[in-house]
């Protein structure tokens, strides 16, 4: 039936013609529908029945409806446009990244999981206008928040039914605007549209992401029209108009951001033309839906710095709060609208270490290349088998070096826009890791000499070392010269070397006789008698340390200067980074000659006690531009990744894995903010296709209640106790809000999380009862629960079972178990409900019309076929003191030996079979074995069943097929036999 003949049929029956009768009708919309276009058929079948069945009977059908019917007459004819859409979301919805397993996979949550097109179908069996009311909520989903896309719902329809009141003549469009549209179902219907998004995103990713980035070229407005109806309106038609022009094959020259609003929130990807752009090429698409003649020109793009990248649209909402006056926001298209992955987090978390004033991307790159460096010292450490190789890599410094390694080998393009996010930490997120206004670079007490020279280990390679960076700092046919002093050990007399080797007298002499010249070598100057001396190839002499050997300029003293160089000592004003002395300077030779400095240079001084600040060292290509407050020694020239990238010096990794250890690299609340990233980003990591709310980064994370207020413990102890589920839920859900902070009792009874796209479900309820690890991780997949907002789903207080009565006795055998393991529950299946009790919680007040979190009642009951059995508490259940866990997980036996033994295969009337949920429910006196063998739903079924009517029970391990293996396992097989002996009432899950 198409829409001429539904409204026919809607003012049939008794001939009231006058408008006023009409307008009186409360026409039923929920009873109206349409045979879907053929190409939105593929979407239909993918959906699951529950969702189908809301779509084409409940209230999103009736929204879809309304919709339609309110705005049927102020939108273009856009057959082109409905039809390439149609057959888009459905290859969507067909796409492998679109579901999530198969249904007996999904358990209970079987009905909720997958793409949610809910919102499509409704529109699809509600006619063309209802279809184009789904592509304006898919616009504004796109650009808006869901709360601020609801409020502009509302006004719309608000603004849309005053009109029609007092200017249609259109029957149906008359009826609609009398009809009550609610803020919940216009919350409902956002929320499908936000969640389809996701979907679509995912399955079009590559297409999407070339698209994202032409558009955050450009600076368009959608429009800049005030009046909030009159703007969505022009962008709506707008839209459409040129959207189905592009599909029918006409070129299109635009300058709205309406247009490429509508064709990233509706996935589809002419080929475009960008003027100004920085390639000013035709960026080809090759989209299969649109024809290679739909070439859409983009023009020329805003030169305005003060315009936000991509598109952006202002509007006054009006009903976003219960209180104040219209709030005029500005919200642009980004990429992900305001989410990232926790690789996108990670990336804005190296950005935070640094301050602002003073990020570079060469900077950010060198301790990108620090850092992951220093992640590779643990393996260097693990490899090589050396003292404490036991000690794995802190988890906070895996999370940074895996951003940083990404950055490091990612192509041209994608590592500009990872810079981004980069810069954007850096610029923005301040507050993120508690990063203070004097804070100075990351891992900078690397850089400290005393520190650095502890990890070099020996006098030797700390000399070694610093004439690495003195043939940094002197470029190559210089005749100047350093002078390196140290000491062998504490107290030991002050000794002096030459950072570059210098010619013998007759070398300054300018000798040319090759026989008689002889190589340039290093000196030393012994404070005190020879010792040991590991560089026999060196010219040493022993020198006096009770007398001053040199004096330097007034304007270059020495701060801290050893004994024999104190002389003016006063900071310098420029060149701190190195100390002259005066020229010319006799250095006392081996064979108690002198030997004077063969230039009139003056000599330089390497080593440094004591730093006040860092200088700029422009002519290094690795260097840093740094001014900064340190206190203590420091190496006035920060070359440590380019030496532990280069192997300059082989610094002790072992002392080096502990100094990283211990945490003391990076201020303390920097390094717990970075240790709760790296849990949050371990949790996720079980979690594909989570997405993180990047608002995040506007708060505090190491004060959050989820984290908790003792030392943070490496991930796997931190999730091994018994909360750990509850800490996980906790996590998620400050990360998917982004500002939601709850403590993990909070969410003790919490089973699942619902928002957007994404279920996150304890995984306990998804596995095997016998497997141990579920209970400490939480599952995602793509689903939500059909309502707005975040829902966190709560089980009933007394979940209710059947009773069975007396008339079931001739259904109840309670046979003797003879030993053998079959499956007699494969009609089992668990479904989730939804009650109406639902609780909303805020965590701060902010006078919004809508529920931004609530708690949701969630019922998991349990069928035979068709049949209810029980409603069940799982979780409860299985953390219940009754409920054993074997520590095995299974035999090991060959096949041959397989069934050969069976302690069972004579009659045995103390061990009963339970074969049916009655049998179960009505359970015998003594000992009785489920039987629900390879049936991980039937096992978790009957042993939280079990368990609720407050039975022992045993779970056998999933992968046990047969007594061999429980006979080799004599702890357990005597448990069992023990039982069956003594009669004891306990219920064996096989």
């Amino acid at each position: 039936m198409n829409t001429p003949s539904i409204s026919a049929a809607l003012v049939s029956g008794k001939q009231e013609t006058n408008l006023a009768g009409l307008a009186t009708i409360n026409f039923d919309f929920s009873l109206v529908k349409v045979e879907p276009p053929l190409e939105y058929r593929g979407l239909g079948a993918c959906l699951s029945k529950d969702r189908r069945e809301v779509a084409e009977n409940g209230l999103q059908h009736v929204t879809a409806r309304k919709l339609g019917a309110l705005f049927r007459s102020a939108l273009p004819e856009v057959v082109y446009l409905v039809k390439a859409y149609g057959a888009r979301v459905s290859e969507i919805a067909e796409s492998p990244t679109s579901n999530s397993g198969s249904k007996r996979d999904n358990g209970a949550f079987a009905d909720f999981v997958g793409a949610d097109g809910t919102s499509i179908w409704a529109a699809a069996t509600s006619g063309r206008d209802a279809i184009l009311a789904h592509l304006l909520a898919c616009m504004l989903a796109r650009m808006w928040s869901h709360q601020e896309a609801t409020s502009i719902w509302h006004e719309l329809v608000e603004a849309r039914r005053k009109i029609l009141q007092t200017e249609a003549s259109d029957p149906v469009a008359l009826a609609a605007s009398q009809a009550t549209l609610t803020r919940a179902q216009l919350a409902d219907w956002d929320a499908s549209a936000r969640s389809w998004l996701q979907v679509a995103d995912a399955a079009k990713f590559r297409s999407q992401k070339q698209l994202m980035l032409i558009i955050q070229e450009f600076g368009l407005v959608v429009n800049t029209k005030k009046n909030l109806y009159d703007s969505v309106l022009d962008a709506w038609a707008q839209a459409l108009g040129v959207v189905n022009r592009l599909v029918q094959g006409i070129p299109q020259n635009v300058q709205s951001g309406a247009i490429l609003l509508g064709l990233a929130s509706w996935h589809l990807y002419p080929n475009i033309l960008a003027l100004g752009s920085s390639s000013n090429q035709v960026v080809e698409q090759k989209d299969s839906l649109l024809p290679d003649g739909g070439l859409l020109t983009l023009g020329v793009k805003s030169a305005s710095p003060t315009l936000p990248e991509g598109i952006f649209w202002s509007l006054p909402l009006a009903y976003l709060r219960y209180y104040g006056n219209a709030v005029t926001i500005t919200k642009a298209v980004s990429d992900n609208h305001g989410y990232g992955s926790m690789k996108d987090l990670a990336l804005i978390a190296l950005g935070c270490l640094f301050p602002d004033r003073a990020f570079e991307e060469r900077t950010f790159l060198t301790v990108a290349r620090l850092v992951s460096l220093l992640e590779s010292q643990f393996v260097k450490l693990q490899a090589v088998k050396q003292e404490g190789s036991t000690r794995p890599c802190p988890d906070w410094l895996q999370f940074l070096s895996q951003a940083a390694n990404e950055l490091l080998s990612a192509r041209k393009d994608d590592a500009k826009t990872m810079l981004k996010r980069v810069s954007f930490g850096s610029r923005r997120c301040e507050r993120f890791l508690s990063r203070s206004s004097v804070s100075s670079y990351p891992f900078s007490v690397l850089w400290q000499t005393e520190i650095y020279f502890q990890l070099l280990g020996t006098v030797e390679l700390k000399i070694e070392f610093l004439r690495k960076i003195a043939s940094r700092l002197v470029g190559k046919g210089s005749d100047q010269q350093m002078i390196i002093a140290y000491r062998s050990s504490p107290g030991d007399p002050l000794s002096l070397a030459t950072a570059f080797p210098i010619a013998s007298e007759a070398a300054a002499k300018e000798e040319t006789n090759p026989a008689t010249r002889e190589e340039a070598q290093h000196c030393r100057w012994l404070g005190g008698p020879p010792g040991h001396l590991p560089l026999m190839s060196e010219q040493f002499s022993v020198i006096d340390t009770s007398k001053a050997l040199v004096s330097c300029p007034s304007a270059l003293a020495w701060v801290g200067a050893p004994k024999p160089f104190t002389c003016n000592s006063k900071l310098g004003d420029e060149e701190d980074y190195k100390r002259y002395f005066t020229s010319p300077t006799r250095w006392s030779q081996h064979d108690g000659s002198f030997l004077p400095s063969a230039h009139s240079e003056d000599f330089m001084s390497l080593f440094l006690e004591v730093m006040e600040r860092y200088v700029p060292l422009d002519t290094v290509e690795d260097d840093f531009a740094i001014v900064e407050e340190l206190p203590g020694i420091a190496i006035f020239h920060p070359f440590l990744a380019t030496l532990l990238q280069q192997h300059y010096i082989p610094v002790d990794t072992s002392q080096l894995c502990s100094l990283i250890d211990t945490g003391e690299v990076l201020d303390g609340k920097q390094l717990r903010s970075i240790q709760c990233l790296a849990i949050a980003s371990a949790i996720y990591d079980q979690m594909p296709g989570a997405r993180v709310n990047l608002d995040v980064t506007q708060h505090t994370i190491h004060t959050c209640r989820w984290v908790g207020s003792g030392r943070i413990l490496p991930y796997r102890t931190w999730m091994s106790s018994e909360i750990s589920r509850r800490k996980a839920f906790a996590c998620i859900t400050w990360f998917e809000t982004g500002s939601i902070d709850l403590s993990p009792t909070d969410l003790a009874q919490a089973m699942a999380l619902s928002i957007g796209n994404s279920l996150f479900i304890a995984a306990a309820l998804l596995r095997d009862p016998s497997d141990d690890s579920a209970q400490a991780t939480v599952t995602r997949v793509n689903g939500n629960i059909g309502k707005a907002g975040f829902a966190i789903l709560i089980p009933p207080p007394d979940p209710l079972s059947k009773t069975v009565g007396h008339e079931s006795f001739n259904v109840i055998n309670h046979a003797p178990y003879d030993g053998n393991f079959q499956d007699s529950f494969e009609h089992t299946s668990m479904h989730l409900s939804l009650t109406d009790y639902s609780i909303p919680f805020a965590t701060e007040h902010k006078s919004f019309r809508d529920v931004e979190a609530y708690f949701q009642e969630a019922v998991i009951s349990v069928f035979d076929r068709s049949e209810w059995v029980a409603d069940l508490d799982v979780l409860k259940s299985l953390a219940s003191i009754k409920h054993y866990r074997t520590e095995s997980k299974g035999s090991k036996h060959s096949s041959a030996e397989c069934g050969l033994y069976n302690p069972f295969d004579e009659a045995s009337t103390n061990l009963t079979s339970v074969d049916t949920w009655a049998e179960l429910i009505d359970r015998p006196l003594g000992a009785a074995v489920v039987r629900a063998r390879g049936n991980w739903v039937g096992r978790l079924a009957a042993a939280c069943l079990s368990v609720q009517r407050n039975h022992e029970t045993l779970v056998l391990p999933s992968t046990v097929s047969c007594w061999t293996w429980p006979a080799k396992s004599n702890e357990l097989f005597d448990y069992i036999l023990s039982a069956v002996q003594t009669k004891k009432p306990i219920t064996f899950i096989m």
